[in-house]
Formats: C-alpha cells, sequence, structure tokens
C-alpha cells in the first residue's frame, strides 16, 4: 500500500495471493529477469492508472484500519451486552 500510494508503477513476484491489487500492479513471472514486465508497467502507465493507484491505497491506511477495528471491537461488545440480557 505504500508504494500504491506513490501511484508510481509497481512490479512484484506472485509471493501471495494478490487478486486484490489487480489492475494495479504487473505481477513479474520470471523471478531472476523481471525486466520484461517492468518494461510493460512502464509502457502501460497512465494518469488514470496513477489515480487509482492512489486511491486505492488512500483507502488502506493505518487510520482506516483503526477505525475498521474500532467498528469490529463495537460490534462485539454490543453482541456481549445483548448476550447478558
Amino acid at each position: 500500500n505504500e508504494y500504491l500510494a506513490t501511484g508510481k508503477p509497481i512490479v512484484s513476484t506472485k509471493f501471495t495471493d494478490l487478486s486484490e491489487f489487480e489492475g494495479l500492479l504487473t505481477i513479474s513471472e520470471d523471478f531472476d529477469c523481471p525486466s520484461a514486465a517492468i518494461k510493460s508497467a512502464l509502457n502501460e502507465d497512465s494518469l488514470s492508472y496513477y489515480n487509482r493507484r492512489r486511491n486505492f491505497a488512500s483507502k488502506n491506511t493505518w487510520m482506516q484500519r483503526m477505525i475498521m477495528w474500532e467498528e469490529v471491537i463495537k460490534e462485539q461488545e454490543m453482541k456481549s451486552f445483548i448476550d447478558i440480557d
């Protein structure tokens, strides 16, 4: 997410499930020489992709995560309160 926040093209190897980043980064199938993926990412870059990457990253800040966890905790507290009665 930190890389996406820069808006610049990103090339990664598929080290885990990256499906949530589909369309936001270029996956290199060649672990030893990702130069083709780098060239592809640079050639396909545009203002639209730049904005998509930045927009995606803006929704994944630490503040957003804190708000999400706050909501989960409040939900659990409400369930506990209701279950006690």
